[in-house]
């Protein structure tokens, strides 16, 4: 193994980052294939080495280099123009891109039935729209920006695939984080190529974000678990948010939280949510959508008005989810819907969602008047489902 005496060689090390493809394209990954027999506290070291050689020579131009990448660009699935156009005009959004999801086979039988299937079906819908969200999310952002992001799935396929390339003079001033940190254990999985890392906290997401975006600034990190006492999070200065959509379902942290030690203080509140959620919300049967009645932005919990048929929840029902939503809320350090609809003024706010659980939660949002987000990904599913709905 090559001893951390010898200096790296920047043209090895530059054709190795930029020759992966963008969900890949990170300092570990170029480490682990220039020594395979490294221990990962050596891995550690190279890649802050690593690090600096992309950003110099690639950014003082010493590095030329050609990347074909054929194989990446067979693997992004088509959109759906018109269904998008359909959308933009119905909910008044600035864009939004519809991802044609029905050429990833549907699991057989209902997820309650069928869970380990329908996790790998909901897995990569979240892959595609999260590389699709990448290529968009580079285009929105510009020069001075300050890129806000939360955490899960989508976000972290999200950052793998942004990129902007070193001859670009328009990287982001600085990425920050939206929300505060809950471990992550459930999704520590190897379904295909792009293995989740153990974190998908927004403080990864955004480190992820600040060498895919070139920012030279440190990012801007919570540093603390969600539950963290007298924290906020500081989002004045963010002009573009990358957030998803969530429905409290599944594989929901917030609704699987036993064991997480950041949210221990909270479990009373998540007991008595779970519990009532899961007697209201209807069962998972059939082709979907599935309907929950709790959603989130950003891990900030807020009660959908009402199903895509038309129907809402009576009304003393209604009011205990919105008081159990408003003390957890309040407990918690996150970004809520207010700040998402101050960063829409100045900015712009993506949003990605998908997975047949979430229809319901996405037509709240989009409903909301000032609006929370600009600009949307979604999967086929969600989008010809919002179309039919009633609830907006």
């Amino acid at each position: 193994m090559q001893k951390m005496t010898t200096p790296l060689d920047p043209c090895e090390v530059s054709r190795i980052f930029w020759s992966l493809p963008f969900e890949k394209r990170q300092y570990r990954v170029v480490s682990e294939r220039m020594f395979p027999d490294a221990t990962p506290d050596e891995l550690t070291k190279y890649d802050s080495q690593i690090g600096k050689l992309v950003r110099q020579w690639d950014l003082e131009k010493k590095v030329h280099h050609l990347v074909v990448e054929e194989a990446l660009q067979s693997r992004y699935l088509p959109l759906l123009p018109d269904l998008e156009d359909q959308i933009v005009r119905r909910f008044g959004l600035r864009d939004v891109v519809v991802v044609d999801t029905t050429r990833l086979r549907t699991p057989s039988g209902n997820p309650t039935d069928n869970d380990e299937e329908w996790r790998r079906h909901n897995d990569l819908i979240h892959m595609h729209l999260g590389m699709w969200a990448g290529r968009i999310a580079t285009t929105l952002i510009r020069a001075k920006d300050v890129v806000g992001t939360s955490g899960g799935r989508a976000l972290y396929y999200t950052a793998a695939s942004c990129h902007i390339p070193p001859s670009s003079s328009y990287f982001p001033e600085r990425v920050v984080s939206l929300t505060g940190q809950i471990s992550n254990r459930m999704w520590q999985q190897t379904n295909f190529e792009s293995i989740v890392p153990p974190s998908l906290d927004a403080d990864s997401i955004a480190s992820l974000l600040k060498s895919a975006l070139g920012t030279t600034a440190a990012p801007r990190y919570v540093n603390g678990p969600i539950t963290q006492p007298n924290k906020r999070v500081n989002v004045s200065d963010v002009t573009v948010a990358l957030i998803g959509i969530g429905a409290l379902a599944g594989e929901h942290r917030l609704l699987r939280f036993e064991g997480f030690s950041e949210l221990d203080s909270v479990q009373k509140e998540l007991f008595a949510l779970r519990k009532l959620v899961t007697d209201t919300d209807p069962p998972a049967e059939g082709p979907g959508p599935f309907h929950h009645w709790v959603g989130d932005v950003c891990n900030s919990l807020f009660v959908v008005d009402r199903a895509l048929d038309g129907s809402t929840l009576k009304p003393a029902i209604a009011l205990r989810l919105k008081g159990l939503v408003q003390k957890l809320n309040e407990k918690m350090v996150l970004t809520t819907p207010t700040k998402l609809a101050q960063i829409c003024q100045k900015g712009v706010v993506l949003a990605i969602a998908g997975g047949r659980h979430k229809a319901a939660a996405v037509a709240h949002v989009l409903a909301q008047r000032p609006p929370w987000i600009t600009h949307l990904v979604i999967d086929e599913h969600v989008g010809r489902h919002l179309l039919q709905s009633r609830a907006s």
